[in-house]
């Protein structure tokens, strides 16, 4: 991971390369991203490729390939869910015969997610540099996952029902999202 680092605030040599952050109304992040004290959860900056290539060393570790930084057996831990199917760091999803491992991140005017499956070695990192990238995120990782057949993150399809207008005003309100996930590639903070 040769463009990431936990430094803060930011050094100078990585600042050309961050992305603006910035909120729903697409107006830039007052000061521009924020400094977070606490650096193991909000402090790492980060690009698609270094998250790609820590994905890849995570699968590479568990089968024994690329015992860097953790044995095989650390590595297996660390993928083993556990409450709220979160294992040491990471979310824990799919089946038990394709199992993938996944983290999102959020900080004020950045979303980030990336997924990677433990046995075909199949990923993808999506990071957005808004507040709302979210739903763009998501909406990536759908088309990705029906793209390459993935068993998990398939796009939601909806049926459209005929409702009859005289009683749509019953339906009237008002909705909140808020956000979920992430794309980009310039650097971008990751929680």
């Amino acid at each position: 991971m040769t463009h990431s680092t936990y430094e803060q605030p930011l050094p100078k040599e990585f600042q050309a390369f961050a992305a603006t952050p910035y909120h729903g109304d697409a107006k830039p992040v007052a000061g521009g991203a924020h400094t977070y004290p606490e650096l193991a959860a909000a402090g790492l900056w980060t690009t698609p490729s270094d998250i790609a290539r820590y994905a890849i060393e995570v699968a590479n570790s568990l089968d024994g390939k690329a015992n860097h930084v953790l044995s095989a057996n650390m590595t297996s831990q660390m993928l083993t869910a556990g409450m709220g199917f979160w294992g040491l760091g990471l979310e824990i999803g799919g089946a038990a015969s394709n199992p993938y491992f996944s983290h999102g991140g959020v900080n004020e005017g950045f979303v980030s997610i990336f997924v990677a499956y433990e046995k075909s070695g199949e990923g993808a990192v999506v990071m957005t540099n808004a507040d709302t990238g979210g739903t763009l995120s998501d909406e990536i990782m759908h088309s990705i996952a029906a793209e390459y057949s993935w068993p998990d993150y398939h796009p939601i399809f909806r049926t459209v029902v005929a409702v009859d207008p005289k009683i749509l005003t019953e339906y009237a309100g008002t909705t909140h999202s808020r956000p979920t996930s992430t794309w980009s590639s310039p650097m971008r903070r990751v929680s």
